[in-house]
């Protein structure tokens, strides 16, 4: 379960010149990043003979000039009304598990809400391992 750590530093220079290093990368990565977005729609807009808000294609499209190859990887995304999707396929006969995939996410509310067997069950379905630290900054108010 989640656990807080709060600790106070008393040298405190290094620490925060340190945060604003971190902060000013990261504002600096969201702006290149935005600027990359940018540069990729012009791009595709510009000379990809697939409209990416109109059409359904989905494939590659490859671009050549003098000095570049560049592919366009058109795709797209699937979302399933699960209830129409059940009714359908099971009046044909077919099992909806046979088609779709289940991917099941871990709700910490609901597994708190369970008594102990079920807990248990659930702990003996899964397994776990550290995924990485992640980092939030904010600034204090005085």
């Amino acid at each position: 379960m989640p656990k807080v750590s709060i600790k106070t530093i008393s040298e405190t220079e290094e620490f925060e010149d340190l945060i604003l290093k971190i902060i000013e990368a990261k504002n600096s990565i969201e702006g290149w990043k935005k600027h990359l977005d940018v540069l990729e729609q012009r791009l595709i807009q510009s000379y990809s003979d697939i409209d990416d808000s109109t059409s359904d294609f989905e494939g590659i499209e490859n671009l050549e000039s003098d000095a570049f190859k560049v592919k366009f990887n058109h795709k797209l995304t699937r979302n399933v009304d699960k209830e129409k999707a059940d009714e359908v396929l099971r009046l044909h006969g077919w099992k909806p598990e046979d088609l779709f995939s289940v991917k099941y996410g871990y709700s910490a509310t609901l597994y708190r809400s369970l008594n102990d067997e079920g807990r248990n069950a659930v702990l003996d379905s899964m397994t776990t391992k550290r995924a990485k630290t992640s980092v939030e900054i904010t600034a204090k108010e005085n």
